[in-house]
């Protein structure tokens, strides 16, 4: 079942002892009884009928039988590191982080260099709340295994798979570069000033504004062939500052992605050629936001709309999966 239910029905899910992902708003995480399950702060879906927003019902991910042992830890700025070590050998973590806290940015600016960060799949996202809250609550993730609520620390499901089992994350990027500049940023972060525009230095701020660049399309850099987005978060002109999703790094090549004629055909497009029923998906808020996906449908998958997402490393706009695959 990966679909949004009843609290009293994720309760039942839970009694049963399997290893589950919750999603779902403060109040109704925090009525959940314990068991092996992580759960995280947002209202925004993927459901049946398409996008919705809820404060009644919660997103439950029960993962399948080849899951056979689920065990959940949560992490601070200092401990985060060694969280892939704690993973099962043949395995995988599920990653939930509260929005805008400190191991927010710790993940985002430091998660590609822990150590063995790549030996195991690490799918996830990054808690949010109803927009219409901002500046009145933080996001929150809850370890269910202890019942303990935070706004300060990540949790982790560490799931071990059963023989011959692999899990494989995937990300469907429905963006690609555009045909703009080329866009190196001589320091890397969430907040930057500086950009050299093919070559050339400038305030990233003032060149935005002078470009009257869409900044509801992201930063796309290419790794290897992956198409990675950073969102714009806000443009301050005053100060010259530019405020990011995610971190930029100074090694990585970057260009303003190319604008889309419809969002949720584009998602339906890349969807159809799937051969395969993932068991973990999630969305990004903005996609739900730029896109008016509330009410429509983007395909079969149904998952949490979140405040930005992870399939190794932290990605915004983008939609993380996760599979369990028999080579």
């Amino acid at each position: 079942m990966n679909t949004l239910v009843s609290i009293e029905e994720a309760a039942a899910l839970i009694k049963q002892g399997k290893p589950l992902t919750i999603a779902a708003p403060e109040a109704l995480l925090k009525k959940l009884p314990r068991g092996k399950w992580i759960g995280g702060t947002i209202p925004y879906f993927m459901g049946p009928d398409g996008g919705v927003v809820t404060h009644e019902k919660v997103f439950v991910n029960e993962l399948p039988p080849e899951a056979i042992e689920g065990d959940t830890k949560s992490y601070d700025v200092a401990s985060l590191p060694r969280f892939p070590s704690d993973a099962a050998d043949k395995g995988c973590t599920f990653l939930i982080i509260p929005g805008f806290s400190a191991v927010h940015l710790a993940f985002g600016r430091d998660g590609q260099g822990y150590d063995g960060m790549f030996d195991r799949p690490v799918v996830g996202w990054i808690s949010g709340f109803d927009l219409k809250d901002a500046g009145k609550v933080k996001p929150g993730v809850v370890d269910g295994a202890t019942g303990e609520y935070f706004e300060d620390r990540a949790v982790a499901l560490h799931v071990k798979l059963a023989p011959g089992v692999v899990a494989k994350a995937d990300i469907i990027n429905i963006f690609e570069q555009g045909s703009g500049p080329e866009l190196q940023f001589p320091e890397g972060g969430f907040a930057v000033k500086d950009v050299l525009v093919d070559g050339q230095k400038k305030n990233f701020a003032a060149w935005v504004a002078e470009q009257k660049v869409d900044t509801k399309l992201p930063l796309v850099a290419d790794y290897s062939g992956a198409m990675i987005n950073v969102s714009f978060q806000a443009v301050d002109a005053a100060a010259g500052t530019v405020s990011l999703y995610a971190p930029v790094f100074p090694e990585m090549k970057y260009r303003v992605a190319k604008p889309l004629a419809d969002y949720a055909k584009a998602f339906q497009g890349q969807l159809a050629a799937q051969k395969t029923t993932p068991v973990f998906t999630c969305n990004c808020i903005l996609n739900f936001l730029y896109g008016e996906l509330e009410g429509k449908k983007t395909g079969a998958l149904q998952g949490a709309i979140t405040f930005g997402e992870i399939a190794f490393m932290l990605l915004n706009q983008t939609l993380v999966q996760l599979t369990f695959e028999r080579p």
